[in-house]
């Protein structure tokens, strides 16, 4: 599961009350749609308390080596089944 980590290493899966996304307009300039999308789906996963996916093999939004490298249309089976850990209460 990817469960985020705060500044002291300890679990959070607490959603974050309040984010900001910043799209840095240099930065996604060159990018197509489909990349601008899957870069703001990527974004809000932290906003819903996802962080980075760590396990190696696995298609997620959340993995930032791979955001770019393949044609995903938003979150995967594996960013919901995370989703859905976060918010099992």
């Amino acid at each position: 599961m990817g469960i985020p980590y705060n500044s002291d290493g300890e679990v959070d899966v607490n959603p974050y009350a309040t984010a900001d996304v910043i799209n840095v307009r240099y930065l996604c300039d060159d990018l197509d749609d489909d990349d601008t999308i899957n870069t703001i789906a990527h974004e809000f996963g932290h906003i819903l308390g996802l962080a980075h996916t760590t396990k190696s093999g696995t298609d997620s939004i959340m993995d930032e080596d791979d955001v770019f490298d393949w044609d995903m249309d938003g979150p995967t089976k594996y960013d919901k089944d995370n989703l859905q850990y976060l918010y099992r209460n």
